[in-house]
């Protein structure tokens, strides 16, 4: 495997399993090639792979010379020796109300890591989730696996609101903000009233005020929420500027490799075509990055999120 192709196995392997299938149900909805990575455990779990209204009536089971199947998933964490091989699976749900459904994938291990030393950068485009510290975990499991140079880059770490250019040791930059969509990123602009008082241009405050919004008090935390990164104010007009968030983020360069994150904010009909522009203009200052999508929750089953958000 190519030595762009183990960081992707490595790096994008977190991003979780799903993928574009017929509408038929119920369905797995497996990609046909899964990616692993020595000392990092693998995990298939039915409930988010299994496309049906009725998990519950469904028995699971997963045929394969490697790993475990368990109740609720496929698990496995490959070693040393599992570098560079592949595996095929089939997994099977059965029910006493419909008929047998099965998908066969190949599981591939990337080799071991060579020139582990070369700068790697990461860029992370998330929400809310991003809180669960997601970014900070894919961070670490890197540079255990020896990636020392191994880089994310972004305006902030922490939680999704933090204030922009604050960075701790050992948490990971990122661009994370609540309840942002893929249109978010690309229109997003408002100014705090405060922030607008404090302006010494009379001209400039008034030019401001058509993106004035109110900080009510306890919610001083969603300030971080008012801007997109990609996003700056030019005579009086919102301008896309992601070369400018690369100026900011990583010397004016793309990363090598990009995830998108965006959780359940917005319909899959507001989603995609927003995904779609969203992707467009990042391709235009990042033609050789990597860019996956995360198309499922990171860091939480649906009971987890329910606990969190109140739902």
């Amino acid at each position: 495997m190519h030595t762009r192709n183990k960081i992707t196995a490595l790096a994008i392997l977190f991003c979780g399993v799903h993928g574009a299938f017929a509408d038929s149900r119920p369905a797995f909805r497996i990609p046909g090639r899964l990616y692993a990575a020595p000392g990092v455990e693998c995990n298939v779990y039915f409930g988010s792979s299994f496309d049906t209204d009725s998990l519950r009536a469904w028995s699971f089971d997963v045929e394969g010379n490697v790993g475990m199947c368990q109740n609720e998933r496929w698990t496995w964490t490959p070693d040393k020796k599992d570098a560079g091989s592949e595996h095929r699976l089939v997994f099977r749900a059965w029910s006493d109300f419909a008929a047998m459904v099965a998908r066969t994938v190949t599981v591939e291990v990337a080799r071991l890591p060579v020139g582990t030393e070369r700068k790697v950068t990461f860029a992370l485009l998330g929400d809310s989730l991003t809180n669960c510290r997601y970014q900070d975990r894919i961070l670490a499991v890197m540079r255990q696996a020896g990636w020392t140079a191994f880089t994310p880059v972004g305006s902030r770490s922490g939680s999704s609101c933090e204030t922009v250019g604050v960075y701790r040791e050992g948490e990971a930059a990122h661009d994370g903000y609540g309840g942002f969509t893929p249109d978010s990123f690309l229109t997003r602009f408002a100014v705090a009233f405060d922030e607008i008082e404090n302006v010494n241009s009379e001209a400039e405050r008034e030019q401001l005020k058509a993106f004035g919004e109110k900080i009510e008090p306890g919610r001083e935390w969603a300030r971080g929420l008012l801007r997109s990164p990609f996003v700056k104010l030019v005579n009086g007009r919102k301008t896309l500027d992601i070369q400018g968030w690369l100026d900011r983020v990583n010397g004016g360069n793309a990363p090598d490799y990009i995830l998108i994150e965006l959780g359940v904010n917005g319909n899959n009909g507001q989603q995609i075509p927003g995904m779609r522009r969203l992707m467009g203009e990042i391709r235009k200052v990042a033609p050789k990055a990597v860019i996956a999508i995360a198309a499922c929750l990171v860091g939480a089953d649906q009971d987890a999120y329910g606990k969190n958000y109140g739902c």
